[in-house]
């Protein structure tokens, strides 16, 4: 480039400047480079606080240390792990956004930490009440802390990271097994449910379940379970920049506490408006009392607007028929939000309208699901992850080795069955590998809830009946089916007029959900699936009408 005349009284041309700017950041970043080492600006050991005077004078401070790259990695990998963690306690807020807010590592001011907001003091556990909200300091600059100390707190930090990690999925298996049909209370259903308000123990209050119950053992053991979480979180040795990270595993835990409190209230108020009354299943084992399932969730009218309906299905269709991921979804939820909000302010709704509807729509997913009733009615058991023999998840009847033996007189498998971690002298132990069951009455339930499902099952039951020409067409022309009995020696499917019965199908089929590719690991997801053959053959493999088992 030609040089630019100028007299010693003008001014330099912006170019110029800019030209001696990049090269004084080359000189820089050359001198860092034969150093090794690398500016680290994470969050959570506080490298992003840190004000670093430059190693040029004439250059302004920076903010973040200098490291060398294999702890400059390892800081990184803390981060990571961090918004891993906030991710599965807190799914409605996108770790994309929370990376925009922390990219320069450290917290934007308009972003609000994550806390516990607890509608009021009373509700709040004694062992909560006292935490300082010292989350809001992440956000701060601290110029006098000494890259030395921490380096030296890198292990402390380490330890609390994995502690967390591992609440979050002890928390996270716990909320996935817990199943319940009838709850069986300790005292007759007069009057309204009282919460619990999230007392320092679990089921106490005048509404609390019975213990010895077998009904209540999933949703008893759940809620036992995220009050040692909430204990084990707040005992953990951590530095202020973990704060958020910590609250998002409290609020995590008080949320499924409140979803037991909602379980319970909705329970009791079913019990108290039926004429039905729930005994606990040992007084009824052996009697041939019918299984009934309540089905009324299924003919429910929802009073929601019909905008807000319309962004149900929308949010529904694009998570379950086209696939779109959970954090792809809660981002369409707040667009959608954001647009009724937007909608509210020019057509001048009265605010307390507003707010009412954009209530209405909540900020994660599988809120809707949860809302829609779609969500399956699942059971849980702790397999192995060698042998795969299911065991009972239960915290005493599991054993903490497989003792399953192949063949009669063989050693035993002896596989571990749960990881443990010792925090602060509390051993939690989770599940390596866990089934899900999916309970064929209460799929059945909804299966038979459709309008119009009940007549294609008869009409496909009469055509599958008929007498075949001699060539088989479907597996109905088989002569085991055509001559299955029933108890009273007639043919099985043409029962009694009020008598719906319904012959089922297997299929197993597995496949690699990172699919076959070169140089990928070998991983295996097997569906278990039943397929009701009563249904004509043009409806019968839908994916609607297949009962997936597990």
């Amino acid at each position: 480039m030609p040089s630019v005349p100028h007299s010693s009284s003008s001014p330099r041309p912006l170019h110029i400047y800019q030209h001696l700017e990049k090269q004084k950041i080359h000189k820089r970043h050359y001198w860092m480079k034969s150093k090794k080492t690398l500016l680290c600006r994470c969050r959570r050991l506080g490298c992003g606080m840190v004000i670093t005077q430059p190693f040029d004078e004439r250059s302004d401070p920076v903010r973040g240390v200098w490291l060398p790259p294999a702890t400059f990695y390892r800081h990184k990998r803390f981060d990571r792990a961090c918004m891993d963690i906030e991710d599965e306690a807190n799914p409605c807020e996108s770790s994309l956004v929370r990376e925009q807010s922390v990219g320069a590592g450290v917290t934007s001011p308009s972003a609000a930490p994550t806390s516990i907001d607890y509608p009021d003091a009373v509700n709040v556990p004694r062992f909560l009440r006292d935490i300082p909200d010292e989350a809001s300091a992440a956000g701060r600059l601290i110029p006098d802390v000494s890259p030395s100390s921490l380096l030296a707190d890198t292990d402390n930090v380490a330890r609390a990271v994995q502690d967390l990690q591992h609440v979050i999925k002890f928390i996270n298996q716990s909320a996935a097994s817990l199943s319940y049909t009838n709850l069986i209370f300790d005292r007759p259903h007069k009057g309204n449910f009282v919460p619990t308000a999230h007392p320092d123990a679990p089921n106490i209050g005048p509404c609390k379940l019975q213990v010895e119950a077998k009904e209540n053992a999933s949703i008893l053991r759940h809620e036992r379970k995220m009050f040692q979480a909430l204990i084990a979180v707040q005992s953990i040795d951590r530095p202020i920049s973990l704060e958020s990270t910590a609250a998002a595993v409290l609020q995590r835990a008080a949320d499924e506490l409140q979803r037991i409190d909602d379980i319970k209230a909705g329970e009791w108020e079913r019990q108290r408006c039926s004429s039905v009354s729930i005994q606990p299943e040992d007084a009824v084992r052996g009697s041939k009392v019918p299984v009934i399932i309540n089905t009324d969730i299924y003919f429910r009218q929802y009073e929601s607007h019909p905008a807000t309906l319309a962004c149900y299905f929308l949010i529904l269709t694009l998570s379950l028929l086209c696939g779109l991921s959970r954090e792809k979804c809660n981002f369409a939820l707040a667009t959608l939000r954001f647009i009724m909000r937007c909608l509210v302010v020019e057509t001048n709704i009265s605010p307390s309208s507003e707010e009412a509807r954009l209530a209405d729509l909540p900020r994660d997913s599988r809120t809707l699901l949860k809302r829609i009733h779609l969500d399956p009615k699942c059971k849980s058991y702790i397999t192995c992850p060698s042998c795969f023999k299911l065991y009972n998840d239960d915290d005493f009847a599991c054993p903490e080795y497989c003792i399953h033996s192949p063949l009669p007189g063989a050693p035993q498998c002896s596989t571990k069955l749960k990881r443990t971690r010792i925090i602060r002298g509390t051993a939690f132990e989770r599940p390596v590998k866990k089934y899900l069951y999916q309970d064929m009455k209460q799929w059945l339930a909804r299966f038979l809830s459709r309008s119009d499902i009940e007549s294609k099952l008869e009409r496909g039951s009469a055509a599958n009946m008929k007498v075949a020409d001699g060539e088989q067409h479907d597996i109905w022309d088989a002569e085991v089916l055509q001559n299955f009995q029933g108890p009273d020696g007639s043919p099985f499917v043409c029962g009694p007029p009020k008598e719906l019965r319904l012959v089922f199908s297997l299929g197993v089929d597995g496949f690699n959900p990172s699919g076959m590719k070169i140089g990928k690991g070998s991983a295996s997801s097997t569906g278990i699936y039943m397929v009701c053959l009563n249904l004509p053959v043009d409806l019968r493999y839908h994916p609607e009408n297949m009962y997936l088992v597990g």
